[in-house]
């Protein structure tokens, strides 16, 4: 009703004139010959006034379904943003933890090698190299020297080792 109301204040001058016409029609002589056509053109005046009302009504709705659907989409538009940045927060986390466990399972690893690889010296020393050098020189001093030293080599030797693999990972990773 309210939408009415405004249409019909839109075209209230229109509406005005035509109320007009309609009254000059009712005047005019019946023997004017020009009173035929003034009838066709009120007629089509008054059709296309009705007309214009009929247009400006949907397109008023159409213009308010626009709005609404704007509405919407601006909504959902949020929305998606927000999962947006969710998302990326959410992988930011995954990946911090994905490259903690990398760093985790390398070290193991590094570990694991460089304990065998003492393992291994202290064996060649304990077996091939002290005894040579214990025939040279009387006492145990550089026997223990020679542990000390290899102990003294597993901690420079593990970040090598862990710099190495994790050189590897990530150049695996790119490929």
């Amino acid at each position: 009703m309210a939408r009415d109301r405004k249409i019909s204040t839109l075209y209230e001058k229109e509406e005005v004139f035509y109320k007009g016409v309609l009254k000059d029609k009712e005047s005019i002589d019946e023997n004017n010959p020009l009173k035929v056509n003034f009838n066709k053109l009120s007629d089509a005046y008054g059709s296309l006034l009705d007309e214009a009302r009929i247009i400006t009504s949907v397109s008023d709705r159409l213009q308010n379904k626009l709005n609404r659907t704007y509405d919407k989409l601006q909504e959902q538009s949020e929305e998606i943003n927000k999962i947006n940045t969710e998302l990326a927060y959410n992988n930011d986390q995954l990946q911090t933890t994905v490259d903690e466990l990398t760093k985790v399972k390398v070290s193991r690893k590094a570990a694991t090698i460089v304990i065998t690889l003492a393992i291994i010296l202290f064996l060649v020393s304990e077996g091939l190299i002290e005894p040579i050098i214990e025939k040279e020189i009387e006492g145990p001093v550089v026997g223990f020297l020679l542990k000390g030293i290899i102990a003294l080599l597993i901690k420079p030797i593990e970040v090598v080792v862990e710099k190495y693999l994790m050189r590897r990972r990530i150049a695996a990773a790119k490929e």
